[in-house]
C-alpha cells in the first residue's frame, strides 16, 4: 500500500508528509494454511469484477423489460394494427420472463418458501458471501461453484445480448413502420 498523512480543517485538506510504501504483515499465524496473499487478492478481484458484470446485467434486464412493456403500449396506439408484431412482442416478453426466472428463480416458489433450483445469481451470492468472510482463500467447493456460476451467467448473458442487439431494434423499427408513437426515456 502507499500511504501519506494529511489533515482536514474546515473542508481544506493539507498533506503533511510524503507518500510512503507500507507492507502489511499478519498479526498472527493462521490456523489453516491458506492461499498466498497475491492469489487471494486476485480471487477477490475476480469476484468483484464478476459482481459488477452481474449488477450491470440485472440493470439491463430490467431496462429491457420496461422497454418491451412500452412496446406493448406503443403498439396499442399505432396507426395500423399488426398481429404478427403483437405476437412477436408477446413472445419477447415471455423470453424476458424466462430470463428473469433463470436469474432470480421462480417468483411463485419463493413467495411460499419452496426450494427452487440454483440460479447463477444465488450460486454467485453464496460464493461471494463465503469468500468475503474468510482469509484463507477459496476452497475447492467455492471454486467449483464460481466456475458453474460463471458458465451459467455466460449463457444467460448471451441470450440477453441477442435480445438487446437484434430483437429489440427489429421490433422498434417495425413499430415505427406502422406509425406507433416514439418511445422516450427508456434507453
Amino acid at each position: 500500500y502507499n500511504v501519506y498523512l494529511s489533515k482536514t480543517i474546515d473542508g481544506k485538506t493539507t498533506v503533511l508528509s510524503d507518500t510512503l510504501e507500507l507492507q502489511v504483515k499478519p498479526l498472527k499465524e493462521q490456523s489453516l494454511k491458506g492461499s498466498e496473499y497475491e492469489e487471494l487478492q486476485e480471487y477477490w478481484n475476480d469476484l468483484s469484477e464478476l459482481h459488477a458484470e452481474i449488477s450491470k446485467f440485472k440493470k439491463e434486464l430490467k431496462r429491457t423489460y420496461l422497454k418491451v412493456k412500452a412496446f406493448r403500449r406503443a403498439l396499442s396506439r399505432a396507426d395500423k394494427s399488426d398481429n404478427d408484431l403483437e405476437e412477436d412482442i408477446h413472445t419477447l416478453m415471455k423470453e424476458l420472463q424466462d430470463l428473469h426466472k433463470e436469474v432470480y428463480g421462480s417468483p411463485s416458489k419463493s413467495e411460499i418458501g419452496e426450494k427452487d433450483k440454483e440460479t447463477f445469481s444465488s450460486r454467485f451470492n453464496k460464493v461471494y458471501r463465503s469468500a468475503r468472510n474468510n482469509t484463507y482463500g477459496p476452497t475447492g467447493n467455492l471454486n467449483k461453484s464460481l466456475a458453474t456460476a460463471k458458465k451459467e451467467f455466460g449463457i444467460v448473458g448471451s441470450k440477453l445480448k441477442i435480445i438487446i442487439n437484434e430483437t429489440i431494434p427489429a421490433i422498434d423499427k417495425r413499430l415505427k413502420d406502422i406509425g406507433a408513437p416514439i418511445i422516450e426515456g427508456i434507453e
